[in-house]
């Protein structure tokens, strides 16, 4: 392979195994390079330079990026700001790949908008409410039957009276007996046979239909 160069008046074409003559004065030195190598040498160094600076400004660019990314990082993700996550790596703190902040976890809650005029919901950041509840009243009257009362009798007692014979009957002569062992005592039927009964009140779920995420909420 030859090679045309413009300017060598007493030679047309060079060869690559050529020599150029390098000469030092300052240092009384002179060193001989073929054209080959010295293509070589001078395609190497623009490849070390270009590269070198290439290097140079990719990384200023980048961490020219890398700081306006964080910056607005910063601005959408400030303090108060929550982070729901399900699947895999959920429960890593997100100050671990976001680089900032201090994310601590919320446990069981559940979130509601704020609301100014409502009293129960106008306290930003404020907590409410229990997992706990009663129903408070009373379930109403319930009639009671013979068979859910205590067995028990009704003792009657009354007076006896004279009686007089006439014949074949006997008439009482309305004198009552005052003595108390004149008188005539009686049970009446066992009414009552002490079974329970209930008040019954209908059980129900009071969560609504749920999805459980991990909440991570930037403290500082």
């Amino acid at each position: 392979m030859t090679t045309t160069i413009d300017g060598l008046p007493s030679q047309a074409t060079i060869e690559p195994g050529d020599l150029f003559v390098l000469q030092n004065t300052a240092a009384n030195r002179t060193r001989h390079i073929s054209y080959a190598n010295l293509i070589a040498e001078l395609l190497n160094d623009m490849g070390v330079v270009t590269t070198t600076h290439l290097t140079t400004a990719l990384a200023g660019i980048t961490s020219a990026y890398q700081a306006a990314d964080a910056a607005n990082m910063q601005k959408v993700f400030k303090v108060g700001s929550k982070i729901t996550l399900i699947g895999p790596g959920a429960l890593t703190n997100p100050a671990s790949e976001l680089g900032f902040g201090t994310w601590v976890m919320e446990e069981g809650r559940y979130y509601v908008g704020y609301k100014p005029a409502d009293t129960n919901f106008n306290n930003i950041g404020g907590t409410l409410g229990s997992v706990e509840h009663n129903h408070g009243g009373n379930t109403g009257g319930t009639i009671l039957n013979a068979t859910q009362i205590p067995a028990h009798v009704h003792v009657v007692s009354f007076p006896l009276y004279r009686e007089l014979n006439y014949g074949q009957g006997r008439v009482a002569t309305g004198d009552p007996i005052t003595a108390p062992e004149d008188y005539h005592t009686s049970n009446t039927s066992s009414v009552g046979d002490s079974q329970p009964h209930n008040h019954t009140i209908s059980t129900a779920s009071h969560l609504p239909p749920t999805i459980v995420e991990v909440v991570w909420r930037r403290t500082a």
